[in-house]
């Protein structure tokens, strides 16, 4: 007991795991009290203790539930009621969730917040019927967080229900299903995933192309979503998507990589998605991020019908879109869009900058007349992406530059003599690739192959050997090891 609150947080962890074992219901005051503690291992290791005594910690637990303890405690405390309790715990954990949820706003944040969603949490371990319809409630929930818990709550709660038909009647099944159903259109792609869960596990069966696309998008399923028909419904249900979609800034990393994802589907539906996307891009109300992956869509498709407003989203008031618009003007490389790029570098000092220039190097021998013309330009930057675009291009440039100038100006001798830098940077490199060779005995690039080969199979091997529990970080290692006890 003297150990459960002195000393380091891993002594009073495994202190407070023994007490358990040792003293079982007598401990159970030691153990509620360690609920409190300010290191989270401590208080998992209470939780797992109380969870191993069972129905005879229920009074003191519910005691933590009912008492001034703070929020945190609470929390830990209703995650036990949860795994050891029944139909007292949902009477008890109901008023508190309704109590805490009803002060909405900016209120639920830090500690209640953590309260809220703890409690969800354990509501979602109890096969009772009357969580349902609070449940349903924190689906209408202006904090994406607890709409996201609340929505795998009652896939849980449903799944459980469905399993035993102890006491629920289809009434129960169909709140859960409709209030599922309504959530497959919430602006969170986190939410919508849960909520196709308690959907498909409360009996919902699509049966019209609207709610087979909704459904489908809230389960990210894309290639059950491509095989749909007509590809422009799948398009414009994606673009509603985008367009809807809420992003918090904490979020932004993973926010990107699924509009990426969206923005490749959109690029495998093709030519039908060009319409819906240049909407999107059009619109200025929709989001930043948003008419971003519109212009990144319409970069990939390809279409010459998107020119117009490609060339219009290059004075967007957003930076991301004027980047990703530059883009896929440099992939559609049409003299409309070349002279569109070689004005917004004039006009442009911020971050498109770059992405407008690397457009232009991209564009190739299509842009080769532009950017000759741009050697001319009074602005010393310009000339400068000109030079270093013409030297990218190599001979052809070499070639067209000399025959247009016979007396070059001073760009077009610069411009020379960056494409005579870059040649004389691809012989060394020519040169170093065949001393190596010669060194070696072999091309330099096999050696490198052959290498990873050898590092695959010594990886494969270490998978084969060891036991499938261990982690990927120590089958790397032990790959890793394998490889280099087989050098020469």
């Amino acid at each position: 007991r003297r150990w459960t609150t002195e000393g380091a947080a891993e002594v009073r962890c495994q202190a407070v795991l023994c007490l358990g074992r040792i003293a079982g219901a007598d401990a159970v005051g030691d153990l509620v009290a360690r609920l409190g503690d300010p290191d989270p291992l401590v208080v998992a290791s209470a939780e797992e203790a109380l969870a191993r005594v069972g129905r005879p910690a229920m009074p003191a637990l519910l005691g933590v539930l009912d008492g001034p303890s703070d929020l945190l405690t609470k929390a830990a405390a209703a995650r036990v009621v949860a795994r050891v309790g029944d139909g007292e715990a949902a009477r008890a954990l109901l008023p508190l969730l309704r109590q805490v949820s009803a002060e909405r706003g900016a209120l639920l944040e830090g500690e209640k917040m953590a309260f809220l969603v703890a409690l969800l949490e354990a509501l979602g371990r109890l096969s009772e019927p009357s969580v349902v319809p609070a449940l349903v409630e924190c689906l209408e929930s202006p904090s994406a967080r607890l709409r996201e818990c609340a929505a795998r709550s009652l896939a849980l709660v449903v799944e459980s229900l469905g399993a035993d038909k102890r006491g629920c009647g289809d009434d129960v099944l169909r709140q859960a299903r409709s209030a599922a159903v309504k959530a497959l259109t919430d602006p969170d792609r986190r939410v919508r995933l849960e909520a196709a869960k308690a959907a498909e596990r409360a009996g919902y069966r699509p049966a019209t192309l609207e709610q087979k696309l909704a459904l489908l998008i809230a389960r990210q399923d894309w290639s059950a979503l491509l095989a749909l028909r007509p590809r422009s419904a799948v398009a414009a249900a994606l673009v509603a998507c985008l367009k809807r979609e809420n992003v918090e800034p904490s979020e932004m990393g993973l926010a990107r990589q699924f509009h990426a994802t969206v923005a490749a589907v959109l690029t495998e539906v093709g030519e039908e998605a060009v319409g819906p996307l240049a909407g999107l891009l059009a619109d200025r109300q929709a989001p930043a991020l948003a008419r971003a992956t519109a212009a990144l869509a319409l970069g990939e498709i390809g279409s010459p019908r998107a020119e117009r407003v490609l060339v219009e989203a290059l004075g967007d008031s957003s930076a991301r879109v004027r980047v990703e618009a530059a883009r896929a003007l440099g992939k559609l490389a049409t003299p409309r869009a070349i002279e569109a790029l070689v004005a917004a570098l004039a006009a442009d000092h911020g971050q498109a900058y770059q992405a407008t220039v690397s457009a232009l190097t991209a564009a190739g021998h299509r842009a080769l007349g532009a950017l000759i013309r741009m050697l001319d330009s009074p602005d010393s930057r310009v000339r400068e992406v000109a030079v270093e675009a013409l030297a990218r291009l190599g001979k052809l440039a070499k070639w067209r530059l000399l025959t247009l100038h016979r007396n070059p100006p001073r760009g077009v001798r610069s411009a020379l003599a960056a494409i005579r830098g870059a040649e004389k940077v691809q012989e060394y490199r020519r040169d170093r690739h065949e001393r190596w060779k010669k060194r070696c005995g072999m091309d330099p690039l096999f050696l490198c192959r052959k290498a990873h080969d050898g590092f695959a199979s010594a990886l494969a091997r270490a998978e084969g050997v060891r036991a499938a529990g261990r982690s990927r970080d120590v089958r790397f290692l032990a790959a890793l090891r394998q490889s280099r006890s087989r050098r020469p």
